[in-house]
Order: C-alpha cells, then structure tokens, then sequence
C-alpha cells in the first residue's frame, strides 16, 4: 500500500514597504514592518512624501505618545504607520485595538493637513474610541478613526 508524506511548514508572513522609481525598474528604498506575523492592506503619501501604512499585526514598534503602545488584540490589533520619505525612519506609529480583534484596515487616507482616516473592523470590547459601544465579542463592528499626526 503506497501512502503520501504530507509536510506542513509554518511561516511568518513579514509585510513590507517599497519605493519604486517611476518605470518601475528601481527599488529606491524598502523596509520590513512589524515584529511579528504583520499584514500591510493600505498605503498612502501626503504632499511631504511621509508614507503611511496600516494593516494588522501580532506585534508592532511604536513610538513615544502612542495612542496604544502595548498589543492588546487576541489573535492580532491594527497598527498605523508613519514613515519618512526614504523608508529609513519610523516617525510614528500606534496600535489600534482593543482587548480581541482588529480587521486588517480597509482604508486609509491623508489630508493635507496631516489628518489621518483609518477604517476597520473591530470585535474588541473595548475599542479606543468614543460611541463605541461595543458590547459583545460574538460580532464585528466597522469604523473610521480620525487621527491627527498634525506638524512633526
């Protein structure tokens, strides 16, 4: 009787963020996100050429003044980025979770001003955000936080 080995590997998926000349030809700069299994799902510029990314994670840097700086998501939090122009400074970046779940992050987008538009999905209880209201983990709940980054 012939049987088939079947081998399972198990990976970290790493996201990653890449600046490409305009022919695409060059990779100008590039730099890994996160510190755990990290999935990048939105990405944007402002008039600065500042880069931001958000997306979900099991573990992420953060910066001083963070509005979350510790992880507090089950299986993973969403994270929101800023970097430099030249992808070699993490200028800010923060959870956004709660005490379970977070969505990848569906959208973001950046004002001129600075102000930052992030929209996910959350099951966390206790989401960091006013009307929430949130109360059963049994269900996702979708929203759009406003953030301002301001001058840095």
């Amino acid at each position: 009787e012939h049987r088939e080995v079947h081998k399972v590997y198990f990976a970290v998926v790493q996201g990653f963020v890449a600046k490409l000349n305009p022919d695409l030809t060059d990779v100008l700069a590039c730099t890994y996100a996160g510190t755990a299994t990290t999935y990048i799902t939105s990405i944007a510029c402002d008039a600065d050429g500042q880069i931001y990314i958000n997306g979900c994670t099991g573990g992420f840097p953060t910066t001083a003044g963070a509005i979350r700086e510790t992880y507090g998501g089950y299986n993973s939090d969403m994270f929101l980025a800023q970097f430099d122009p030249e992808l070699s400074f993490l200028r800010s970046s923060t959870y956004l979770g709660g005490n379970y779940d977070e969505g990848e992050g569906y959208g973001l987008t950046v004002l001129p001003d600075g102000t930052v538009f992030v929209a996910g999905f959350t099951i966390s209880t206790n989401f960091p955000a006013e009307g929430m209201g949130h109360t059963s983990a049994d269900s996702a709940d979708g929203f759009v936080v406003k953030i301002g980054f301001g001058e840095q």
